[in-house]
């Protein structure tokens, strides 16, 4: 889960698997804890940190196009924040070519 792990962004800076100073607070943290546990179980852990899933068949995207379809959408926020997301497709590849790789005995998402 990237969300909360990563501290807010401008855009401007990217994160990747190499950033290691997550954001501030109760999310963060929960993230780290889950992280952790999961080490301490196995040496041979995967973790996904990826952002919303999206997909027109159902969750946050279906809910999000009706009010842009009927003419009244506009942007989050102040509509300069970065929206990190992925299609489920592609969420889902990721996970078969790990499977099917055999890369980690066990996978946290």
């Amino acid at each position: 889960m990237e969300y909360g792990f990563y501290p807010e962004s401008s855009c401007e800076q990217p994160f990747d698997e190499t950033y290691k100073a997550p954001g501030v607070g109760f999310l963060s943290e929960l993230v780290l804890d889950w992280e952790k546990y999961s080490k301490a179980l196995s040496e041979d852990v995967l973790i996904f940190r990826f952002g919303v899933v999206l997909s027109v068949k159902g969750g946050a995207l279906s809910q999000m196009l009706l009010p842009f379809k009927l003419g009244l959408g506009g942007p989050v926020a102040g509509g300069k924040q970065c929206f990190s997301w992925i299609h489920v497709d592609d969420l889902l590849k990721a996970f078969s070519y790990a499977i099917e790789r055999q890369i980690c005995r066990a996978c946290l998402i």
